[in-house]
C-alpha cells in the first residue's frame, strides 16, 4: 500500500526536479509563445493549481466538496483557457522573488495537507465540484504529471529534450 510519506515523497521530488530548471531560466523567457506565457505565468500557474489541490483535500477531510467560484469551473477546452487566463492576469505583475514565494508556500503546503490525511484515506473516493469521483492519491498523481508536464517545456527551453525523472512515475504507478 502506498503511504502518505510516499506521495509526499514524490510531489516533492518532483518539484526539486522542477526547481533545478527554473532556477536556470529567467521568469520573463516566453515558453508558450502562442499564449505568450513566460517562465513567470507558469510558476503563478503552478501555485494556483496547487491551492487548488489544497482546497479539494482540505474539503475532502472535512467531508464536504470545494466548489471554486463560477467562473473558474471547467466545463469545455474553452473553461480551461479562460481559466487560466484569468488566473495568469490575477498574477501577471507581481514580482520574481513574490512568484517564487508563494510557488514554494503552496508547494508547502500542499504537501502539509496531504500529511493530514491518514494513510487508510488515501485512496478513498470522494466527488469534486466536475462531477468525478477521484481519491487524494489521484489528485496527488495529477499534480505531479501538471508538474512534470509544465517541467518538460521549461526544459525545452534550456534545451533539453525531455527534463523528467521517470523514477517518479514508476514509484506512483507501480502502487495504483
Amino acid at each position: 500500500m502506498i503511504t502518505v510519506y510516499d506521495i509526499v515523497s514524490a510531489i516533492k521530488q518532483t518539484r526539486l526536479e522542477s526547481m533545478a530548471i527554473i532556477q536556470q531560466l529567467d521568469l520573463e523567457t516566453v515558453v508558450y509563445p502562442n499564449s505568450g506565457w513566460r517562465v513567470h505565468d507558469i510558476l503563478t500557474h503552478l501555485t494556483w493549481s496547487d491551492e487548488q489541490a489544497i482546497a479539494i483535500i482540505n474539503a475532502f477531510l472535512a467531508d464536504q466538496i470545494y466548489r471554486p467560484a463560477s467562473h473558474l469551473h471547467i466545463h469545455s477546452r474553452t473553461d480551461v483557457h479562460r481559466r487560466n487566463a484569468w488566473i495568469r492576469l490575477q498574477r501577471y505583475n507581481k514580482n520574481p522573488q513574490e512568484v517564487m514565494n508563494e510557488l514554494i508556500q503552496a508547494h508547502e503546503d500542499l504537501k502539509s495537507a496531504i500529511f493530514n490525511v491518514n494513510t487508510t484515506r488515501m485512496c478513498e473516493e470522494f466527488s469534486v465540484y466536475w462531477g468525478e469521483r477521484i481519491t487524494v492519491q489521484t489528485l496527488a498523481i495529477w499534480q505531479i504529471q501538471h508538474d512534470q508536464q509544465h517541467r518538460r517545456d521549461l526544459a525545452r527551453r534550456l534545451g533539453c529534450p525531455d527534463g523528467l525523472d521517470n523514477r517518479v512515475y514508476s514509484l506512483i504507478y507501480s502502487e495504483v
